[in-house]
């Protein structure tokens, strides 16, 4: 589980503060520079995965702590994978969370190219745990869409990918393909369950991050 931060400029550079004991940081190159951390988790095909991320500033007001926690089943609660702070210097897109959201789907190493991959997704935006609201509303390129009332993408040889597809439409999953040329897709909203909103509120307002 990668979590990693951009370099503000060439000289205000991301620090992590805080990590799980599992965690690695370090700093990354490439495509950009900035601080990295992972976390190495025995992922399981088909099972979903919840992260919850938060953005404020530190006491001097220069710096904005990011912090990222996931629910690890294994020891089934909330894990604070790490905090990373990074000095702002007035860039309003350092303090929030820029202006606008994506989600990608990476073949990193390139290898298996043609697998089929189908990742869903869904993601809620609020101000504090009780007020988030569901995205309702995406648009993409590449191989995208719904499957049933999520977002998807997808990667793999086309009619190996359409095979996926085919067994989630006779389980009752309707298939709506996306474009690239700026339409939108939508699905129905989701609440987020009460019981979450009371653990995400804890760590929020947990002293102990």
């Amino acid at each position: 589980m990668i979590f990693s931060i951009w370099d503000t400029s060439p000289t205000l550079h991301p620090d992590t503060v805080e990590k799980d004991s599992r965690t690695v940081a370090s700093r990354f190159g490439g495509e950009g520079t900035g601080a990295h951390t992972h976390l190495d988790y025995n992922w399981k095909l088909g099972k979903p995965y919840r992260y919850f991320a938060t953005k404020e500033h530190d006491t001097s007001g220069k710096n904005v702590l990011t912090k990222l926690y996931f629910y690890d089943d294994q020891l089934r609660k909330w894990v604070h994978e790490a905090t990373i702070s990074n000095p702002d210097d007035g860039h309003i897109s350092v303090s929030t969370f820029g202006g606008g959201l994506n989600a990608f789907l990476e073949n990193f190493l390139g290898q298996e190219k043609e697998k089929p991959k189908v990742a869903l997704y869904r993601l809620w935006l609020g101000t504090k745990p009780d007020n988030m609201e569901n995205v309702t509303t995406g648009s993409g390129d590449g191989n995208w869409g719904v499957l049933g009332d999520t977002f998807y993408l997808a990667e793999g040889n086309e009619s190996d990918v359409d095979a996926v597809f085919q067994k989630s439409h006779k389980r009752g999953q309707t298939v709506i393909r996306g474009k690239a040329d700026r339409s939108t897709l939508q699905v129905p909203e989701r609440k987020l369950p009460v019981r979450t909103i009371r653990e995400l509120d804890k760590l929020v307002s947990s002293k102990t991050r």
